[in-house]
């Protein structure tokens, strides 16, 4: 609903860094959660639910922009905007950083390895806003949303607009690579 670029701006800047931090902390899982053996796998089949979040996205905003008209990507950024707190609501209340109870084995993992205390390390306190990696870092989450996010954040519109195809068209198209990419997280 914003009438400034900057607003905009703003707002998508802190959508970034909020990707970008929900990516690291949901990947950052699977170490506690999975063994060494299946650790890939799991971080395979957390990637792939990108892939599903946009084949839903592929199909859902033509139809909203459809039924809504001029109005319809409004309410898609809202709708997707919603969703996303949902998700992060009911991931506040399942996640953990380590499984909660012992019990089922987590990929591999024995409840005793699960819960028992790791030996302690005399480690040196480290201010991470000194040490140059998290500016690496930084700098390649910038790097990788300027690049594949702008892209697949715009490539329907584009399909639309420059090269002329029906909205429902690039949409599907859109799914249709999203489905392909449901397969690559887990097989890689």
């Amino acid at each position: 609903r914003s009438n400034a670029f900057a607003s905009l701006l703003t707002l998508y800047v802190l959508t970034g860094i909020g990707s970008g931090g929900a990516n690291v902390s949901m990947m950052s899982l699977a170490t506690s959660w999975f063994t060494k053996k299946n650790r890939g796998k799991a971080a395979g089949f957390i990637s792939a639910g990108s892939g599903l979040a946009i084949i839903f996205s592929g199909f859902f905003i033509p139809f909203v922009n459809r039924v809504n008209g001029a109005e319809g990507w409004r309410i898609s950024w809202l709708s997707l905007g919603v969703i996303v707190v949902l998700v992060a609501f009911l991931c506040l209340i399942l996640l953990r950083d380590k499984p909660a109870e012992p019990g089922p084995t987590m990929g591999g993992k024995s409840p005793s390895a699960a819960t028992s205390p790791q030996p302690a390390v005399a480690r040196e306190r480290i201010n991470v806003y000194r040490s140059g990696t998290i500016y690496h870092l930084g700098a390649i989450y910038f790097l990788f949303g300027y690049t594949y996010i702008i892209y697949a954040t715009f490539i329907v519109t584009t399909l639309v607009n420059e090269r002329g195809l029906p909205e429902s068209l690039a949409g599907n198209f859109w799914a249709v690579v999203s489905f392909l990419s449901l397969f690559s997280g887990p097989v890689f």
